[in-house]
């Protein structure tokens, strides 16, 4: 049993049209931490990979493809049930877009569904929501940094979470702003799946893909009956 143990954890990352955008720093940091990634396309299977101890959710455009995604039902529900089970889940951006309950197109009058990590609605609009590189300190223990790690990275969206009838999920990122300026990104976590418009640049702390990697040996510890 030791030796499966103390194999790399295998971390499942979405990459296609609907999830282009990650930080190539990013990945590679993660594999230098020890990780073993398995990528895969939302948009092209109909399941996670195998055997997998996280799941990492890049940027990209989601809501252009909101249809297709809408209809893998199998893949929806798998990354629903890994989150309930304590898997170490990150989404950045369109990832976090996936991880809420519904997407709203521009033009659609209802949602379409995503995996539903986060009781959450996220809508389209025809304007810039929030632009600029952003500081953020973890203001409570997250599965990318315990609490008061510091981390910096930058905000690119057309998308605001809705308000109306909304769960409130503690937020679990405090912003260092510059004077004058007025600021509000927010993290939201629930189980182990964090989730927020921020593109974190891993290389502004290193201690966030090491402590990614070691959430997700835990994982594979515990799902293994370690």
């Amino acid at each position: 049993m030791a030796g499966i143990f103390s194999q790399n954890p295998k971390i499942a990352v979405a990459r296609d049209k609907a999830f282009c955008f990650y930080y190539p720093d990013n990945l590679a940091m993660l594999e230098k931490a020890g990780a073993s990634l398995a990528f895969f396309s939302p948009l092209a299977e109909d399941r996670l990979p195998d055997d997998i101890d996280g799941l990492y959710l890049g940027g990209g455009y989601p809501e252009l493809f909101a249809d297709m995604l809408s209809q893998k039902p199998a893949l929806l529900s798998a990354v629903k049930a890994c989150s309930r089970k304590g898997m170490p889940i990150y989404g950045e951006c369109g990832g976090f877009m996936f991880l809420c309950k519904g997407l709203w197109p521009k033009g659609h009058d209802t949602p379409v569904s995503m995996s539903g990590c986060f009781d959450l609605g996220v809508r389209m609009s025809g304007r810039l929501r929030s632009l600029g590189y952003r500081e953020i300190t973890f203001a409570q223990d997250t599965v990318i940094g315990a609490r008061g790690t510091q981390v910096r990275g930058h905000e690119f969206h057309y998308s605001s979470v809705e308000s109306e009838k909304m769960p409130q999920y503690a937020n679990v990122f405090a912003v260092t702003s510059r004077a004058g300026q007025d600021v509000q990104v927010k993290g939201y976590q629930t189980d182990r799946t964090l989730g927020s418009y921020l593109h974190v640049h891993f290389g502004s702390n290193p201690d966030v893909p090491r402590c990614f990697v070691e959430n997700c040996i835990k994982f594979r510890k515990q799902r293994l009956g370690g």
